[in-house]
């Protein structure tokens, strides 16, 4: 409740709340001398651990309408839907810039596809269009230098793709195998 300035004679009340944010292993980092533990206790408090937009896709469609609706009101644009095709390719990019990188993608459709009529995924960005593909071949890499293994490559791949349909089912497990050719019991 007091801070005493460098060189200051008396202490000053504040009423503060630090909330901080990284997407780094703070504890790899002291450990490796590059944050101060000192800090790292003050701060950490209350920890939220908050998982990479492509590990929780269930909230794409929410952010999508979300950002939409807001993107509409503050650039004064009539009502747009997305055509089912461009939420597809949403849904099926891995999202390295997370909500941030969503946010001015739908900014982008939204600036540069029609005013009237669904937005198709002519008007996403390269990056999005062939998002598969740049995943895939990111993955490879990855597996050929030896960076992750061939049994954790093909987990991640059959856990997204397994996530995938969930949520084109909307989480209906019976269908989701269906569209994965299983059974239910092994999904």
């Amino acid at each position: 409740g007091e801070v005493l300035r460098v060189g200051g004679s008396r202490p000053i009340g504040v009423d503060v709340r630090v909330v901080a944010a990284t997407n780094r292993n703070l504890q790899e980092q002291i450990a490796q001398n590059r944050f101060r533990a000192d800090l790292y206790y003050r701060l950490n408090v209350v920890s939220l651990a908050l998982p990479a937009l492509r590990e929780r896709t269930e909230d794409i469609p929410r952010l999508i309408r979300h950002f939409v609706d807001m993107k509409v009101k503050a650039l004064g644009l009539t009502e747009r839907e997305l055509a089912p095709d461009t939420v597809e390719r949403l849904l099926a990019y891995r999202w390295p810039g997370n909500v941030r990188e969503l946010d001015n993608v739908i900014e982008r459709l939204l600036v540069l596809g029609p005013s009237d009529g669904p937005i198709g995924p002519e008007y996403l960005p390269q990056e999005v269009v062939e998002g598969l593909t740049a995943v895939a071949s990111h993955v490879r890499d990855e597996v050929l230098s030896g960076h992750k293994s061939l049994s954790d490559a093909v987990d991640e791949f059959e856990r997204d793709l397994i996530g995938e349909a969930l949520t084109r089912t909307h989480f209906n497990q019976t269908r989701a195998a269906t569209v994965l050719g299983t059974t239910r019991r092994i999904l």
